[in-house]
């Protein structure tokens, strides 16, 4: 059988209380089988182990300078986001002809996605945008600019399964026949990360 110890610290002047609330039903409290610190009311955690965050947690990106992927007009392309800003789980495939988060072994759960690009260009342009699922449309966006360097951008929360992959497609239209990204992190990139 296991026991509990109490055991009191000998440099220490304070008292620690103990104490019961208010109730009229029994209650349990389990410890777990492992090293741990509790959690105060004011605490911030940091120094607690074994709390999952939102893991698993992806930023890619195209990093090629000014000029990126070149994209044809009204034909869908698969974004390819080659540069891993970071990869907790290492679940994102940056290998040409993939580009996809794929959901590890025991990961079920709702996921946020987002995603952008710009294209490197002046003038007008619709530009489309899809998050999908599976190789199924999970999310579209489809946004109108005319001036400088049009831009199109995507989010949204998906329930996944273990195994299920996420890859983003973008187009345009009303613009010349081929087009380039601006192939910089912060104007096209994707990432996700876990939420539940």
């Amino acid at each position: 059988m296991a026991k509990i110890k109490i055991e009191g610290n000998a440099s220490g002047t304070g008292t620690l209380t103990i104490s019961a609330p208010s109730t009229n039903t029994d209650r349990s409290l389990t410890l777990p089988d492992g090293a741990g610190e509790i959690l105060l009311a004011n605490g911030d955690g940091s120094n607690l182990t074994g709390i999952a965050g939102n893991t698993p947690a992806f930023r890619v990106s195209q990093n090629t300078g000014g000029n990126g992927q070149s994209i044809t007009q009204e034909v869908w392309t698969l974004l390819a986001c080659e540069t891993e800003e970071f990869d907790t789980d290492n679940a994102f495939d940056n290998t040409s002809g993939n580009y996809k988060f794929t959901v590890p072994t025991g990961k079920a759960g709702k996921y946020f996605f987002y995603s952008q690009y710009r294209l490197q260009k002046n003038g007008s342009a619709q530009c489309t945008m899809e998050i999908r699922k599976n190789g199924s449309q999970a999310n579209y966006t489809n946004e109108a600019y005319v001036g400088t360097y049009p831009t199109c951008r995507a989010s949204c929360i998906l329930d996944l399964s273990e195994g299920d992959y996420i890859q983003v497609y973008v187009t345009y239209s009303n613009a010349g026949s081929s087009e380039n990204l601006t192939g910089l992190s912060n104007y096209t990139n994707f990432g996700g990360f876990k939420i539940a």
